[in-house]
Formats: structure tokens, sequence, C-alpha cells
């Protein structure tokens, strides 16, 4: 007999999942943001009362060899903004003909702290541009000619200023060319404070000031969040930001940052900008990952909740059809990942409470310590985690307990073995050695009955023991272990403390009070905005109950349809297994419902209530096939309506899901 290929003896189900994993990856990671990175930042500072002359960085710009250009466009991308949420910064770009020269006409770039509209100010700001380019087009006809103005002076008016980025665009003089990016360099003539007792230079404070000029590349301004970042992902770019500024730190200067996540998400959204830099897909590349996975757990954990590989598929189809799956993982900030740690707690903790410790020895006891371990991950990565989390640990505790009735049942049928050979041994005559000494009795049962104690008792110990410190002294080391990273951060955003636990503290707190300034925190919005562009007509990345519309109904059917089947098979065998699988999802879904209601990053929350639902829409679809009747008939064609509906509307709120700009399309349509 021929035999079948690795890929033919995977079951159809698991085929077709693989499937849909690749595809919502590859979809993923394509559409993730532009890898382009702004490269290091410089921090502006403003002139302070005991500053001479006015702190400024003077640019040098070229032109390449033979041409004749003028800058016409200057494009900014602005870091943080050293004041109150609201509050704008002014920089001041003016243009002169030599180094020394007094510097004639300017461009001024407004850029406020987060919020634009915060406060009433004459000055127009440039909205949600932390971290965004912004455009600044020369105003005069031609533009300025760089053979007669190659030298620009940046200042900083009202606040200090971090800026990623500053790029000259020139053309020719129609501007009928293509887009040239000019050379520029720092001029030796920039004043530049800088810190003599640190060891500072006025040689260094010009190298560190050629992080202006680091990533030259013609940048994009399309408002879309492949270009772009939105107030929550600036705020958390904000926090990467200082932190890779380690210590720096000026009393003078308000510093916005992230409040609501703890340290160990941050952490791990920065490793992304570790490995490809300050740009949208290095913020995006870990949360990303994070919904990737718990696409795989959550089809794994479904799979084995209802012993089916299409219960499993159902869910993984209504998790990459639902819009906000690739949403949230294209949103670059720890919520996803907080997400993602849950389910994985809950897929190990269910693996403990069903298959126990089959051995005693460790490599059985490891449900239970992942179990633990991704508990403590997800509270140190939001605070308000801790509430689901109690939910995974008494999942854990009746996987315990069923150990206990298990070597209870071992035991009774040990003792009924043991005291039956114990009888027996009293009526046989005493057995001797060839010497005629009597052979004391094997006793065998009651050998039994110590292993069988020895055995419990370590599967217990050791089981209860890992989840336990992994799941308290776990969070509690990860909680200090990742604060470290960000020490010098939390210095700056509570500089009344320099105590390593207050911010650990501060950080879990944060799950429950925590506010970022420029994110509305209400999980309970029907249109929970993540990234919006400018304009009057833009397109938006929205999580929110309107996009998963048809996963939801699913859902709700499918739960209603498994307590009516409870309801009616209460009297025989499937009632137990069937009762408790659903009390799992019901009690999963009213934990982080409850979170919601209160904890900081709720839509993550709602999110995970999502997840339940959809278990229950795939043990609906499995269990109505085996209908019969009219019912069964009719079930089979509601299943193949439902998946049309899930797919039309992800193809209908495709530009919202990938904020694909839809201003130019409009005015064309209009």
């Amino acid at each position: 007999m021929e035999k079948k290929h690795v890929w033919a003896r995977i079951p159809a189900c698991v085929r077709t999942f693989l499937i849909v994993a690749l595809v919502f990856l590859a979809v993923g990671l394509g559409t993730l943001g532009s890898a382009r990175s702004t490269g290091k930042s410089y921090v502006l500072s403003t002139q302070q009362g005991n500053d001479s002359k006015e702190p400024a960085v003077v640019l040098q710009v070229t032109q390449p060899s033979g041409s004749d250009l003028y800058v016409k466009e200057i494009y900014v991308n602005v870091g943080a903004v050293y004041a109150e949420p609201g509050e704008t910064v002014t920089l001041h770009i003016a243009r002169g003909t030599t180094a020394s020269s007094a510097y004639s006409t300017y461009a001024e770039v407004i850029v406020a702290n987060l919020y634009a509209n915060a406060r009433e100010d004459s000055k127009k700001a440039e909205e949600h541009a932390q971290f965004n380019w912004v455009k600044y087009t020369i105003a005069t006809e031609n533009g300025w000619r760089v053979s007669t103005y190659p030298f620009y002076k940046i200042t900083a008016l009202d606040h200090s200023v971090m800026i990623n980025e500053i790029v000259f665009v020139g053309n020719d003089k129609e501007g009928t060319g293509d887009p040239v990016v000019l050379g520029a360099s720092v001029h030796s003539s920039s004043i530049l404070p800088y810190d003599r007792d640190a060891g500072e230079s006025e040689a260094s404070a010009l190298l560190a000031a050629g992080a202006l000029l680091d990533s030259q590349f013609l940048p994009s301004v399309a408002q879309s969040s492949f270009f772009r970042l939105g107030d929550e992902e600036a705020t958390t770019m904000l926090t990467i930001a200082e932190t890779y500024r380690g210590n720096r730190y000026e009393s003078e200067d308000v510093y916005t940052l992230e409040r609501v996540y703890n340290s160990f998400g941050t952490d791990l959204v920065m490793l992304g900008t570790t490995m490809f830099g300050m740009s949208p897909f290095a913020l995006r590349f870990m949360p990303f990952l994070a919904a990737f996975g718990t696409l795989v757990l959550g089809f794994l954990f479904v799979r084995r909740l209802f012993k089916s590989d299409k219960a499993g598929l159902v869910f993984a189809i209504l998790y990459a059809l639902c819009g906000v799956s690739l949403s949230l993982g294209h949103l670059g900030t720890p919520l996803m990942i907080g997400v993602f740690f849950l389910t994985a707690s809950l897929y190990f903790a269910y693996r403990f409470f069903e298959d126990g410790m089959k051995k005693a020895n460790l490599v059985s006891a490891l449900p239970a310590l992942f179990a633990g371990l991704f508990a403590a991950a997800a509270i140190c990565v939001n605070g308000a985690y801790l509430i689901p989390a109690a939910g995974v640990a008494a999942l854990f505790a009746a996987g315990v307990i069923k150990i206990v009735k298990a070597r209870r049942a071992e035991l009774d049928a040990a003792i009924g073995e043991a005291e039956a050979e114990e009888a027996a041994e009293e009526a046989a005559p005493a057995a001797t050695d060839e010497n005629g000494e009597p052979i004391p009795p094997a006793h065998e049962g009651r050998k039994k009955i110590a292993k069988i104690l020895s055995d419990y008792r370590f599967r217990i110990s050791v089981s209860v023991a890992l989840f336990v410190s992994l799941f308290v002294l776990g969070a509690f080391l990860i909680g200090v272990l990742s604060a470290l990273p960000l020490y010098f951060t939390y210095v700056k955003l509570y500089p009344e403390y320099n105590n390593i636990f207050y911010f650990v503290w501060k950080a879990f707190a944060g799950g429950y009070a925590g506010v970022n300034p420029a994110v509305t925190q209400s999980a309970w919005s029907l249109f929970y905005v993540l990234f919006r562009g400018s304009g009057s007509v833009y397109g938006v990345t929205a999580a929110g109950l309107l996009i998963p519309i048809a996963g939801i109904l699913a859902g709700v059917f499918g739960a209603g349809y498994a307590i009516a089947r409870l309801a009616r098979t209460g009297k025989d065998g499937a009632f137990t297994d069937g009762f408790v699988k659903t009390l799992i999802l019901l009690v999963g879904i009213m934990l982080t419902l409850v979170t919601a209601s209160f904890g900081q990053g709720g839509v993550g929350f709602l999110f995970l209530a999502a997840l339940f639902l959809f278990a229950f829409a795939g043990d609906a679809v499995c269990a109505a096939e085996t209908e019969e009747g009219k019912f069964g008939a009719a079930m089979k064609i509601l299943k193949w309506v439902w998946l049309g509906v899930a797919a039309a509307l992800f193809a209908l709120f495709f530009v919202f899901i990938f904020s694909v700009p839809t201003a130019g399309f409009m005015a064309g349509l209009l």
C-alpha cells in the first residue's frame, strides 16, 4: 500500500486551519505598517533663564553636483513635546545665506502634545502629529534656492521638544521634476547646550545633534495607519523613546508617558523597536505576533474543549474574519499581548484540569507551570488581568480537586485489594523457606497503597507549588525585572519617588486607574477609534462591536444552544461534561465583561469575551450538524449563510480594518 503524504495524513479541518493561520499571518504582517525608521532622536531645548543665547541647531543643506534645486518641502517628525497635554511647541526654521548671517524668512511647524484642540490657540497646531510626519510646503512660488539659502536654523519656542528627523525635499524651479531628498549636515555654528559636568563636550553635542539627520528618506503623509501612529500608539512610542534616552531628565519638563499598561507589556513592545527601529512596523510587530499566537492557542483550546477539530476551525475562522483581531494586532500597544497571555494561561489550565498529572514527574507538571507563568505574565501586562486570572486559578483548583478524587478512587480500590490479600494470607498456611523458617507476607497491597500515596503526594504538591509560586512570586519577579529597563522612565513620570517597588505598584495599579491623556478608555463605546487620520473624510481602524457582529451573533446563538442542549440532555451522562465546558465559557465571559466595566484598556477584555462566544459558536456548529430533521437541515444552511455574512462584513469594513485613506475616493465619487 502506498504511503500517504504527510499533508494528506493531517485531518482536513486541521489542514484548513493551517491555511487560515498562514493567510492571517501573511496579511497581518504585510499590512502591519511602514518599516522605515526615523532613527535616533534629539531633544532641542527652549531658551532657559540662564541661557545667554537661544539654543539652536544650524543645518547645512546640499544638493547633487551639477543641479540647481529649490527647497520645496520640509518634513519634520516630532516625538515628545515636553508640555502639558494640549499645549503646543513651535519649531522655527529660518533660512540663511551663510552660517553667521541674519536668518530671514522662516517656516513654522506647530505641534501639540497629543491633543491639538485641548487649548484654544490662535496658532494652528498639527493634529495627531507626534511620531508622525508633518509636511511644511514653502509658500513662495518657487521655493528656496539651495545655492542661495543653504543654511537653516532650527529653534524651539514655548517648550523643549524631541525631534526624530528633519528632511529637506527639493525640486526644480517649477516643481515639475521628481522630488529629491537633499543632503544635510549639522553645522559647527550650532548653539547646543551640553553638560560639562557629565563629560559632554561641544564635539559630542554636535555628534548627538546628528540624530536629526540619521535616517533620510522621502516620507509619506498619507492618512493611513500604514504610515501613521494613533494617539495611543504615540503614547507607547513616547515611553519607548524616553527609555532609550536613559537618565536624561529635566525637572522643568512635563513627561507624558504610558500610565495604563504594566512595564512587562511595554518591554515586549519595545523589543520590536529594538530589532527594527522606531517605525510603525516595529512598534506593532510584537502585538501582532500576540494576535497570531491567540489564534493558534484559541484553536487548540476550543479543539481540546469540545474534542472536535471542526469546533476549533470555526473559532479560527470567526477570529480571522471578525476584523478586530487584525485591528488590535495592528495596534502598537500591549493590549493584544495581554490577550495572548491570558489565552495561553487558560489553555494550559484547562489541559491540567482535563488531564491532571498523568505521571509523577516534572514533565507532567508543565501545564500547571505554564498556566501559572502565563497568568502572571498577563497581570504584568495589565494589572486588571488579575480578575480573569483569578478565574484561571479557580479552573486550576478544580483540576487539583479532580486529582484528589482520583487518588481517593485509586486508594479505595487498592485498600480493597490489600484487605483481600491479607485475608487470604491469614487463611492460608504459613509459608516457610528451605530451612523451615517462616517467610514474611509480601504485603503487595500495602506497597501499592504506599506508592499511590507517594505518587499523588508528589503530583498534588508539585503542581500546586509550581502554579502558586509562578502565579504569585512570578508576577512579583516579572514586575520587578521588567520595571528595571523603564526605571529612569518612571523617575520622569513620578519624580517625587525613586523606589523600584513603588514604580512596580504604580504600573500594576495603572490597569485600574491609569489614564493616558490622549486616549478614551471607555470599553463600552460602540465604535472605539484606534487610529484616525485628519480631514473631514478619513479611514478609521476601529475595534468595536460593529465589525464582528456576525461572530457575536453566532456566539450568542451558540451559548443559547449549549444551554438548551444541557437542559434537554441533563439526565444522561453527557450532563456533567457538557455542564463543565459551558460553565467555563460562561464564567470567562462574565469575568471579562466585569473587568471591562472598570479596567483600563477595556477593549481587550471585550475582545476576550467575544473569543469565548466564538468558542460557543464552534461547539454549536459541530453539535447542530448531528441534529436530524428540519432543524438539522436548517442549521447546515445557516452555517453557510453565516460564513457568507462574516466574509461580506470583513470586505465591507476592509477600509476601516486597514485604515485605507478614503478622502480621495470620496472626493472623486462626489
